[in-house]
């Protein structure tokens, strides 16, 4: 007996590239999540100095609620709050904010019909492409510019970097290294304490 190919059986090689596409989705908004978390650092300028009397827990509650802020209004803080800021810096910002929130909202809804469509869809794909490697120049400007302003307050960022990839390596997420530190910080200072 004959075999008879069923209409409705998947297309591999479709599955394979919606499988790529939503993958290269979920690349673009990664990265839109690490230019959140890079910008908190550059909005730490426009932060009212904590009290000469705060403790690193409060100190650090006033830094943590930003993490919680939108891209836009961490963006509207250091447009209006710290100096000095790159105006492709500030441009690609824009850019950023842009298609983040476009990504988030509306960007597979408007592209229901594509995603049925091969062509379509390698479009897409080449167009996310595109989103995760303009995000990462837009992470570099982010990380250059933070480490501008650690240095200009007198710190060096790399030993910093290296803990955080160690933490990284390591297994340990955002998320627990928030929680930890100002507990992290507070050690460091009393002990700088008790050497003095």
């Amino acid at each position: 007996m004959a075999q008879v190919d069923n209409p409705h059986t998947p297309d591999p090689g479709a599955q394979a590239e919606k499988e790529r596409l939503y993958a290269q989705y979920g690349r673009a908004m990664l990265g839109f999540q690490v230019v959140e978390t890079g910008l908190v650092r550059l909005a730490i300028p426009a932060l009212p100095e904590p009290d000469e009397d705060a403790t690193v827990d409060e100190a650090w509650r006033v830094v943590d609620r930003l993490y919680s802020k939108t891209m836009g209004h961490v963006k509207h803080k250091i447009e209006k709050g710290v100096e000095g800021v790159p105006p492709e810096l500030l441009d690609q910002l824009a850019w950023g904010l842009e298609t983040r929130n476009s990504l988030a909202h509306d960007y597979l809804r408007d592209r229901l019909a594509a995603l049925r469509d091969g062509g379509a869809r390698r479009s897409i794909i080449a167009e996310l492409d595109g989103i995760i490697e303009r995000t990462a120049a837009l992470n570099q400007l982010v990380r250059e510019f933070g480490d501008h302003l650690m240095r200009e307050a007198g710190t060096d960022p790399a030993p910093g970097r290296e803990f955080a990839r160690q933490l990284n390596d390591e297994g340990v997420d955002f998320q627990t290294i928030r929680r930890e530190l100002p507990k992290l910080a507070q050690e460091f200072l009393d002990s700088q304490r008790k050497s003095q």
